[in-house]
C-alpha cells in the first residue's frame, strides 16, 4: 500500500486550457485554448477520446464535425491525493448534463497511450482507491496550491506532469493539436474552477 491519501475536500471540477508559450496568456486571450475531446463519428463512445488543445470556441452545438472528427468540450474532475505534503490528481471526465454527448465519457480517466498521447480511458476503479496499488496514472499540477481553491478562480501558468515525471506538451499531427508527454511544443495549462470540494466526478 502506498502513502497516498485521498483528500475529497481538495478535489474539484474545472475547465482545462492550454496556453501557448510561457503561460502568460490570461483569460480570454487568443493564445489560450480550451481543452476538448477529439473522436470519430463512427466510433461514437466506444473508443477513447484524445485531448484536443487548439483554437475552438465551442459556441454553437455541443458536437462539432471537423474533417470527419468530433470535437466537443469537457469538464474535468481532479481527485486530490496527498503524499508527503504534496498533491497529485486522478483526473477524470466530468459531465453534468446527461443528455449531452460527452456524458458518455463521464468517469473516464486521463491516461497516456504508448505514443505519449493523452486520452480518456474507461476505468472501473472507485474514487479514492490507492492509486499505486491500482496501477493508475496520477498527475501533478506544478504551480497549483490545491488547498486554496474557490469556485470561479482562473489559474494560469501550470505544468501538468505525468507519473513518469514528464511535462505535457502540445503536439500537432495532421493539423490537429494533441497533448503529448513525449514531444511537441512547450506551454502551460490554465484552470477555470467550476466547483471546489467535489468528491466524485
Amino acid at each position: 500500500m502506498s502513502d497516498y491519501q485521498f483528500v475529497p475536500e481538495n478535489s474539484f471540477v474545472a475547465r482545462l486550457f492550454w496556453s501557448e508559450g510561457d503561460g502568460s496568456a490570461q483569460e480570454g486571450s487568443a493564445n489560450l485554448h480550451r481543452v476538448g475531446v477529439l473522436g470519430r463519428p463512427e466510433s461514437r463512445l466506444g473508443s477513447d477520446g484524445w485531448l484536443f488543445a487548439g483554437p475552438h470556441d465551442y459556441s454553437a452545438e455541443p458536437v462539432y464535425n471537423i474533417t470527419g472528427r468530433l470535437i466537443f468540450p469537457v469538464r474535468f474532475w481532479f481527485g486530490c491525493y496527498e503524499t508527503q505534503g504534496r498533491y497529485d490528481f486522478d483526473i477524470r471526465a466530468s459531465a453534468t448534463d446527461p443528455s449531452s454527448y460527452v456524458y458518455g465519457y463521464r468517469g473516464h480517466r486521463l491516461d497516456i497511450s504508448r505514443g505519449g498521447y493523452l486520452g480518456l480511458y474507461g476505468c472501473s476503479d472507485p474514487v479514492g482507491v490507492d492509486p499505486l496499488g491500482a496501477g493508475m496514472m496520477i498527475w501533478r499540477l506544478e504551480g497549483l496550491e490545491a488547498g486554496a481553491l474557490e469556485s470561479g478562480q482562473f489559474i494560469t501558468g501550470l505544468d501538468l506532469v505525468s507519473l513518469h515525471g514528464l511535462p505535457v506538451r502540445q503536439l500537432t499531427e495532421d493539423g490537429f493539436p494533441y497533448l503529448n508527454e513525449k514531444g511537441g511544443a512547450s506551454g502551460k495549462l490554465a484552470l477555470q474552477i467550476m466547483s471546489a470540494g467535489v468528491p466524485y466526478p
